[in-house]
């Protein structure tokens, strides 16, 4: 699996959104749409969300999927160095600095599904892994 915030993911929900399929994301990348459905497919589960609602020859964003889309391309855009962290203190300092609280909801809660994350119960603190 990837870092993280499971980029690979993330990066392969927004190729689909942007060229509108997963065969034309596939298309237009070179990369196998087998691929690209499965990471997307991953993606949801672990957000328990569906983010695209499939017909036969038809794919479009669902209504959660257009809420996670911005936040989803401000992650991506986001520097290397706030894409992870190695310690609570260096969590909190880069999730503050993310540009929107969608966006830092989305880091700290792929985290958290990713168990690099749990809160503790005394403090109520977010603690890395």
């Amino acid at each position: 699996m990837a870092g993280p915030m499971d980029l690979h993911a993330l990066a392969d929900f927004n190729l689909v959104a942007r060229h509108g399929g997963f065969g034309r994301a596939a298309r237009a990348t070179g990369r196998p749409k087998a691929t690209l459905s499965r990471r997307v497919a991953e993606l949801e589960a672990s957000l328990n969300l569906r983010l695209f609602e499939r017909g036969a020859r038809t794919v479009a964003l669902t209504p959660e999927g257009t809420e996670l889309l911005p936040h989803a391309r401000a992650a991506l855009a986001a520097p290397p160095a706030q894409r992870g962290a190695h310690t609570p203190a260096e969590l909190e300092r880069l999730v503050r600095a993310l540009p929107d609280a969608g966006t830092r909801r989305l880091f700290v809660e792929l985290a958290r599904r990713r168990g690099e994350l749990e809160q503790d119960t005394d403090t109520e603190l977010w603690v890395m892994q």
